[in-house]
Formats: C-alpha cells, sequence, structure tokens
C-alpha cells in the first residue's frame, strides 16, 4: 500500500471520507434506536474500530455517522462487538 505522506493529503482524504459516510447515512445517527437527523457541529463520522492503521483510516464500511451525544458516549465506552443496527 503507498504510504501518504502529506498532511494535507490526509486530511482531504479525512474530508472527503466523512462527507461520503455522512451522505450515505443520510446525516442520521446510526447508533440504535437513535435515527436523529443531525448537522454541522453536532454530526461526527465515527471509525468502528480504531484506525490507527491507514488501510482502515478510510475504509468507508469501517465510518458510519453518529449524533454528538452518542459519539461522546462511544469515547468513554468499547464498542468492539456491540450492536449497532
Amino acid at each position: 500500500m503507498a504510504k501518504f505522506k502529506t498532511k494535507a493529503f490526509k486530511k482531504w482524504l479525512d474530508t472527503l471520507a466523512k462527507t461520503i459516510v455522512k451522505e450515505r447515512d443520510n446525516w442520521t445517527c446510526q447508533f440504535k434506536d437513535c435515527g436523529k437527523v443531525v448537522s454541522g457541529y453536532q454530526c461526527h463520522a465515527h471509525h468502528i474500530k480504531t484506525c490507527k492503521y491507514n488501510y482502515l483510516r478510510w475504509d468507508l464500511i469501517n465510518l458510519i455517522t453518529l449524533c454528538s451525544h452518542h459519539h461522546t458516549t462511544m469515547f468513554h465506552e468499547s464498542i468492539e462487538g456491540g450492536v449497532w443496527f
């Protein structure tokens, strides 16, 4: 896999992936039983599995849209193996 060397390119890919995921999910929180339509600063793209490796960082299957409340909650809980849908 090619190494991504510039910060600007990584930031561009981050923004692109986040936008695609939010559009795919219709700007709706994917947390089980939430379904809140969110926009702006309340709309977060969340990595289901850690993105410390580049191959998961931009994997759209590994990203979901969350409202700010559920994204904050996920920072305090382990979601690996959790029920999302």
